[in-house]
């Protein structure tokens, strides 16, 4: 079978959680006999929109890159240009079927491109960005959003109007990407949902049936043999807590160094954190969080060091509503105990074996911890159960999915994609940007006059001041010439 799989972004070059399983997928499946190809957006723009194909692990990947700067954003989620490279793909690739992972950094309307050209698609919605235009749902303060994406409240929570946007353009912006992604989703032969609980949240933000999404786990990427080292629980008198991933605000990391300075027994308390901290900002509030208690920062890893380093438990605190989890399923594999957020998929996978506390409770997680210091034989009894499907497991469920979908022949020709509403807003928003800068260039005109009047005045003003000493210097002459003149008849 021929599968075209599209995705946000793709490893060497992306390297999230849901780049590195579709890549993964993508090599499984290939493995299997299938001809698996990738349309991948990037991080990598140019002046000109292009495409780039190279061959990795002996998947077709090519790369659209497009031309316009911040693509991340929200608003830039409809991109003709990317789209038209897409549906050049299509062509070239031929494929049976089209697998969407992400429509970030490339359009949002890769499904119905597919219905257009007759080929069947699904998807796997692996976050939030369908029902939120800040992506995760999370506000300030640490409050989750679970209103509906509404496009007047939703445009104003991202900041609303800019000088140079129309009157309620940023309105009409969101209504057409609510639009179109509840078309996708529509068009698409199956919407694919990691756990139950996030398919209800997409379901429930988009007005839709949450029996129209399919649950089917993700394959495990954690290529993980057990703890190598396994020491006895507070062997040296500190509870030993390790934490890995990207150290974002999302992840909670701050949640936890905030919980173990609440804690009763922070002195018997080891925070070991694996990962980067990719905003400069939350690095430095975590080095100050850091001064106090014991905490080492030990900087991006590779995911086979986890097996060597010695933790007596697992802290995952996110604040997101995880879909799914690679770090759960590496902790998993490594069988360590665990402490996670009852939030979001951490706490639907988590199994029986583990310790839960409510989404950003400091006081409940410091608590946790300080009976495990107190109790360190609670430790022995935390064995988790959760068993991650493989991803050969994964890619066998796949593949009766793509078998049936292609069975079911042709998608339906019906859409409720609105081409002329695209066209009124984007020639409306153009309109915007052309009286915006007319309005710009009226005001430099003007400042030009103003500057030119005000040079023209300060020359007239030191002519007349050097007129006026000329003046005054020849009445001084007269004078003294009337003086001596009146001097020589008196």
């Amino acid at each position: 079978m021929k599968i075209l799989f599209a995705v946000h972004g793709y490893p060497p070059e992306c390297g999230g959680g849901t780049e590195l399983y579709v890549r993964r997928l993508a090599e499984t499946l290939q493995k299997r006999g299938h001809a698996i190809s990738v349309a991948a957006g990037s991080l990598q723009w140019f002046h000109t929109d292009r495409i780039s194909e190279e061959r990795i692990e002996g998947v077709s990947v090519t790369k659209i890159h497009r031309s316009d700067p911040f693509h991340d954003r929200w608003d830039k989620s409809f991109c003709p240009p990317a789209a038209a490279l897409f549906d050049r793909i299509l062509t070239k690739v031929k494929p049976d079927l089209v697998h969407v992972h992400h429509w970030m950094r490339l359009s949002r309307d890769l499904v119905e491109i597919a219905r257009r050209r007759r080929i069947p698609a699904v998807v796997t919605l692996h976050d939030l960005w369908t029902t939120c235009l800040r992506l995760d749902r999370l506000l300030e303060g640490e409050a989750f959003c679970t209103r509906l994406l509404e496009p007047g409240a939703c445009a104003a929570c991202v900041g609303g109007a800019r000088p140079w946007t129309g009157r309620g353009e940023l309105r009409e912006a969101a209504k057409l990407f609510l639009d179109d992604v509840r078309n996708e989703l529509r068009c698409a032969k199956r919407r694919i949902v990691p756990t139950r609980s996030h398919g209800d949240r997409i379901a429930a933000a988009l007005e839709m049936d949450p029996a129209d999404f399919a649950v089917m786990a993700n394959g495990s990427i954690a290529q993980l043999p057990k703890a190598q080292r396994r020491r006895r629980p507070m062997s040296d008198g500190l509870l030993r807590i390790g934490h890995w991933g990207a150290l974002y605000h999302t992840k909670g990391v701050h949640v936890l160094l905030e919980a173990v300075h609440r804690a009763r027994h922070k002195e018997r308390m080891e925070v070991h954190l694996w990962g980067g901290t990719p905003d400069e900002g939350y690095g430095e509030k975590l080095k100050q969080l850091a001064e106090g208690i014991r905490v080492s920062f030990h900087g991006q890893f590779r995911a086979h060091e986890l097996s060597h380093a010695e933790f007596d438990v697992v802290v995952l605190p996110s604040l997101a509503a995880e879909s799914y989890s690679f770090a759960l399923d590496e902790a998993l594999a490594l069988g360590h105990p665990l402490v996670v957020s009852d939030f979001g998929a951490l706490g639907d996978r988590v199994g029986e074996g583990a310790r839960r506390f409510p989404r950003g409770d400091r006081d409940a997680l410091a608590a946790i911890l300080d009976d495990l210091v107190e109790r360190p034989s609670a430790l022995a009894k935390m064995d988790p159960t959760a068993v991650p499907s493989t991803l050969a497991e994964n890619a066998e469920q796949l593949e009766k999915l793509y078998e049936e979908v292609v069975k079911e022949g042709k998608p339906s020709a019906q859409s409720a994609f609105d081409d002329r509403a695209h066209l009124i807003f984007e020639f409306q928003r153009s309109e915007s940007r052309l009286r915006h800068a007319l309005r710009y260039e009226s005001l430099a005109q003007f400042s030009r006059n103003v500057v030119e009047d005000r040079e023209n005045r300060v020359k007239m003003i030191e002519f007349l001041q050097a007129e006026r000493e000329r003046l005054e210097k020849r009445v001084d002459e007269l004078t003294r010439k009337i003086a001596d003149s009146n001097h020589r008849h008196s």
